[in-house]
């Protein structure tokens, strides 16, 4: 593309050409929502399966939030240095702080947002502080991160989005317009030249902190309408293509066909 893009004389100077890499061994990956249960599945999976050596985990209450001194250990165990940062990434003093703490010997070389928060209600019962925490920690945070990394030569910025800004989902009007922002900003970095990938993510079968409160019959809603629970194995692997394809914004969605032609 580049070769005929000059070839056509389409060009004003020089064409530099930045060759897209996988995620740097020697590099620190951030991962916002870090010791959350997606958050955590990913930290893993680019320590076992990435080789990344280096690790910065942020989330609401740090060390003391469930399961992160033990995600730190197993981690540790795994050969990867590993920060946990009590941090509200809405907050962009406090997020310019934990990105200033990166290690020099191991500088920032991706980052994946995954923080999130819900607080479902029809839209005639959201108020503006009922919409400003859905999207506080997920537009405001990745707002920051964009701006605030864009100097650096990252390998991937990876926005976890959702099925509810591409298909809807009921009740959850704040959290599609959350993740739709999520979604435009990709495609934005992306035209700039930037590394971006939003991931509209379907629902895993590994219940987070978001999807505790969903009951069998909440599961068995979904599958009649055609979504069908992403394993953990299955979500990690589509993570990876997602890290490695040309498109901005992708929809990692289980779909049952049978299911939907039925509906």
């Amino acid at each position: 593309e580049a070769f005929r893009f000059m070839s056509q004389a389409r060009h004003v100077g020089k064409i530099v050409l930045t060759v897209p890499v996988g995620l740097d061994p020697a590099g620190t990956v951030l991962i916002t929502g870090g010791t959350g249960t997606l958050g955590a599945l990913v930290a893993g999976h680019v320590v076992v399966e990435h080789g990344v050596r280096s690790v910065v985990l942020t989330s609401r209450r740090g060390l003391a939030g469930e399961g992160a001194a033990a995600l730190v250990a197993e981690l540790e165990a795994l050969g990867a240095s590993v920060s946990v940062v009590a941090c509200d990434v809405s907050d962009r003093k406090a997020l310019a702080g934990v990105l200033g703490g990166v290690p020099a010997g191991a500088p920032l070389t991706a980052v994946v947002h995954a923080a999130g928060v819900l607080d479902d209600g029809l839209v005639g019962s959201l108020s503006g502080e009922r919409l400003a925490r859905v999207v506080r920690p997920k537009v405001d945070a990745a707002v920051h991160l964009h701006e605030l990394t864009r100097g650096m030569d990252l390998s991937a910025f990876v926005l976890f989005s959702s099925a509810a800004a591409t298909l809807g989902e009921s009740g959850q009007g704040n959290y599609a317009a959350a993740n739709t922002f999520l979604d435009a900003l990709a495609e934005v970095r992306r035209a700039e030249g930037l590394p971006a990938t939003s991931l509209a993510w379907g629902f895993w079968e590994q219940r987070s902190g978001m999807t505790a409160h969903l009951t069998d019959v909440d599961m068995q809603r979904m599958r009649r309408s055609g979504v069908v629970p992403l394993t953990s194995e299955l979500g990690l692997r589509l993570f990876d293509e997602g890290l490695s394809s040309a498109w901005p914004v992708l929809a990692p969605i289980k779909l049952d066909t049978a299911a939907l032609r039925t509906a």
